[in-house]
């Protein structure tokens, strides 16, 4: 079992046979067990197992994290276990990378993976405007318009220049 947290690490689902010695702040008595400094306490849950009834902590952790029961299946440390789990998220741990203490009270159970949230892409969107070849812009051929006021800008500017010639040839 996993107990690195990389710095990278998203997605990893750990479970935690731990009881805490006493009622008072259990998830700091967590904390100091495994040797974190400081956990996100939104990502960290405290399942007492008797407070589940008849679910079982495989249908608990299908349920609430979306882990595959194939996946479940497979992890046989999660059959008898009876007090408390700690069930951390990634997410939770504020410092990282980190080796947790595993060989003390609390006791990993079991490393697991949530689905990814990131999904492949939806299928194209079929719309009129998509369809066809995209071709470059071709330039427009300019109008009759602006043809004439371009000739007009071009022969004032020579009659300017040919009044400019006789003024210093006169001078």
């Amino acid at each position: 079992m996993n107990n690195t947290v990389g710095e990278n690490e998203i997605g990893c689902v750990r479970v935690f046979h731990f009881d805490p010695p006493s009622d008072d702040g259990p998830i700091f008595q967590f904390q100091s067990a495994i040797g974190v400094t400081g956990l996100n306490a939104e990502d960290v849950q405290h399942v007492v197992l008797a407070d589940l009834g008849d679910m079982p902590l495989r249908s608990f952790l299908s349920v609430a994290y979306e882990i595959d029961a194939a996946a479940l299946d497979k992890v046989t440390e999660l059959d008898g276990l009876t007090g408390h789990v700690f069930i951390v998220r990634s997410s939770a741990f504020l410092d990282r990378p980190v080796t947790l203490k595993t060989d003390s009270a609390a006791r990993l159970v079991a490393t697991l993976w949530e689905p990814s949230k990131v999904g492949g892409f939806a299928p194209p969107i079929k719309t009129e405007s998509a369809e066809g070849i995209l071709t470059p812009p071709t330039k427009k051929k300019p109008s009759d318009a602006a043809m004439s006021g371009r000739i007009a800008t071009i022969a004032l500017l020579v009659m300017g220049l040919l009044v400019w010639v006789m003024i210093k040839v006169g001078g």
